[in-house]
């Protein structure tokens, strides 16, 4: 089995950018934890249903699948350490964990 190589700094400086403000105040919010993870692994069509539920501009739910484009070419090796280091800070944060 090869080993899984870093994530790429795309989805590094998504993450650190989604949760960054939230960090500061040490709570990560439960609906960025959830739309993360589906984002990584769910398809185009599941994941557009799923992110409908936040009442997004299109705009902003187009933008949204076209970076799905990308990321949906990590592997799924390295799709999983994302989710576990997203599980790490959110079982830490003090008011979801």
């Amino acid at each position: 089995m090869p080993i899984p190589q870093p994530p790429s700094p795309l989805v590094t400086t998504n993450l650190c950018i989604s949760f960054s403000a939230d960090l500061a105040d040490g709570v990560i919010c439960p609906a960025a934890v959830t739309d993360t993870t589906a984002f990584l692994t769910f398809n185009e069509p599941l994941y557009k249903l799923q992110a409908g539920r936040f009442d997004a501009p299109p705009e902003a739910v187009k933008a949204k699948l076209e970076t799905k484009k990308c990321t949906d070419k990590i592997s799924i090796g390295n799709r999983w350490l994302i989710l576990k280091a997203l599980r790490h800070l959110r079982c830490c944060s003090p008011l979801i964990g």
